[in-house]
C-alpha cells in the first residue's frame, strides 16, 4: 500500500512541478531531483500495474471462477428448493376444479410432443419444449405472475422441468401422474406398473438391511462454465442440464440391471425415509429397497453441513463421482427432480423410472397407480382440434 507521501508525490501534477522549479534558485537542483523522483516513481507504478494487472482485472474482464467456486454458487442456488418445497406436486383433480373456477388460475406448460398437444390439450395450455423451456417461456404474456403447472405423459418430465424453473425463482408445481391422470385415455402408467423386484427379476430380491454403514466420503464435484460472476453460474447451469432432455438421464430398472457392469458401476439412491427403506413403515409399506442401496431422506440429506436446516445430514459428501447415481422414488415424479439437482451439481445421476411402482407395485400402501381410480377422471377443460 502506497505511504501518504508516496500519494502526495504520484498525485502532483507537473505543471506544479515546473511552477515549483521557476522559484528560489538556489532550489533549483533539488527540484530537478524531485521530477527525476517522480518520473521514477510514475515508471514503477506503471510497471507494477503491467506485471500484476492479470491478478484481478484485466482488459478482457474478471478471472474466471475455479470448478469449486462454481460448485458453490449452483449449490446455493439450488439447495433452498430442495429442503423446502420440492417436489411440488399438485393432482389433476385440484387443477382441473382451480381452472373450472378460474381458468386462468394457472399457467399450464404442456411438455408434450406437438402432434400430441393438438389432438388434446388443457384448454389454454401451452406447448414449450423441456429441452428450451426457458427460451420458449419469455413468449408467454406475464409469465410468473400466476402459478405454474407443469405436465407431461407420466409425470417425470415434468418434475425435470418443475425443479429447473423453481431453482430459477418461479412457483412451479408438477401435475401428479401428469396427461396420465388428467385423461384416463392417455394413460401411461399401467402399462409400466409391476413388481420386478418381488419377482426377482436379474436374481435380485428386496432388502431389508440398512447399507449406510458402508458410506464413505468423497470429493465434491466442480464445473467448468467458464464464467466469472458466481450469479451467472445457475442459469448457464440449468440450461446446459435442460438440454440434455430428462430421458438422457433417466434409465429402466431392466436396462440398469441388464448392464454387464452393474452393479459395480452404479451407486444407488434410496429416496426414502428409514422406515420406509427399511420396509417398516405400515403406514406406507414398501417391500424393503433395491439391493445394496443406501438410503437418503427426501429434504435432508443432499446437503452440506448440518447447520443449514432442521435435521440436515450432510450426506452429499457420500455420493461418489465416477460412478452412475440412480435415485428412485415412489413414482420417479420426485427421483426426477432430484436427478436434475445432482446433476446440476455435476454429478452423473439418473431418476430411475416409474420408481417403486414397477419394482413392488403390489405391495405399496401410498404414491400407487391404481387403473381403477382413474377409469373416470377425463378433467375438464379440455380443448381438442
Amino acid at each position: 500500500m502506497a505511504t501518504p507521501a508516496f500519494n502526495r508525490v504520484i498525485n502532483m501534477e507537473p505543471r506544479s512541478v515546473l511552477i515549483r522549479m521557476q522559484g528560489n534558485p538556489l532550489q533549483k537542483n533539488w527540484r530537478i531531483a524531485m521530477l527525476r523522483r517522480l518520473i521514477l516513481v510514475l515508471l514503477s507504478v506503471f510497471t507494477l500495474s503491467m506485471v500484476f494487472g492479470c491478478s484481478s482485472s484485466t482488459d478482457e474482464g474478471d478471472p474466471e471462477l475455479t470448478g469449486a467456486q462454481q460448485f458453490e454458487a449452483m449449490y446455493n442456488a439450488a439447495v433452498d428448493y430442495m429442503t423446502t418445497t420440492s417436489p411440488k406436486v399438485v393432482l389433476p383433480a385440484t387443477i382441473s376444479a382451480n381452472l373450472v373456477s378460474d381458468p386462468n388460475y394457472y399457467t399450464v406448460l404442456d411438455t408434450r410432443s406437438e402432434a400430441d398437444f393438438t389432438a388434446g390439450h388443457i384448454t389454454g395450455a401451452y406447448n414449450v419444449d423441456p429441452t428450451t423451456v426457458l427460451d420458449d417461456i419469455e413468449d408467454i404474456p406475464n409469465f410468473g405472475t400466476k402459478p405454474i403447472i407443469v405436465s407431461c405423459y407420466s409425470g417425470q418430465t415434468a418434475g425435470w422441468v418443475t425443479a429447473a424453473l423453481n431453482i430459477m425463482g418461479y412457483d412451479a408445481s408438477s401435475m401428479g401422474w401428469a396427461h396420465s391422470g388428467f385423461r384416463h385415455e392417455l394413460d401411461k402408467w399401467t402399462s409400466h406398473i409391476g413388481n420386478l423386484l418381488t419377482d426377482g427379476y436379474g436374481g435380485y430380491f428386496p432388502e431389508t438391511e440398512n447399507q449406510n454403514g458402508n458410506l464413505v466420503e468423497f470429493d465434491y464435484p466442480t464445473l467448468d462454465l467458464g464464467l466469472t460472476n458466481a450469479g451467472d453460474v445457475a442459469e448457464a447451469r440449468i440450461r446446459e442440464v435442460l438440454s440434455w432432455g430428462f430421458g438422457s438421464h433417466a434409465i429402466e430398472y431392466q436396462a440398469m440391471v441388464d448392464d454387464p457392469n452393474y452393479p459395480e458401476d452404479y451407486f444407488i439412491l434410496n429416496y426414502f425415509t428409514e422406515a420406509q427403506y427399511e420396509g417398516t413403515d405400515a403406514a406406507n409399506m414398501t417391500a424393503g429397497h433395491i439391493p445394496g442401496a443406501f438410503q437418503f431422506t427426501p429434504k435432508k440429506s443432499l446437503v452440506i453441513g448440518t447447520s443449514g436446516g432442521e435435521g440436515w445430514e450432510d450426506m452429499l459428501k457420500n455420493v461418489p463421482l465416477d460412478k452412475k447415481v440412480v435415485v428412485y422414488c415412489w413414482t420417479s415424479q420426485n427421483s426426477s427432480q432430484v436427478a436434475f439437482y445432482l446433476n446440476l451439481l455435476g454429478y452423473d445421476a439418473y431418476s430411475l423410472k416409474w420408481g417403486s411402482n414397477q419394482l413392488f407395485h403390489d405391495v405399496l400402501n401410498a404414491h400407487k397407480w391404481v387403473p381403477e381410480d382413474h377409469a373416470d377422471d377425463a378433467y375438464e377443460p379440455w380443448t381438442t382440434p
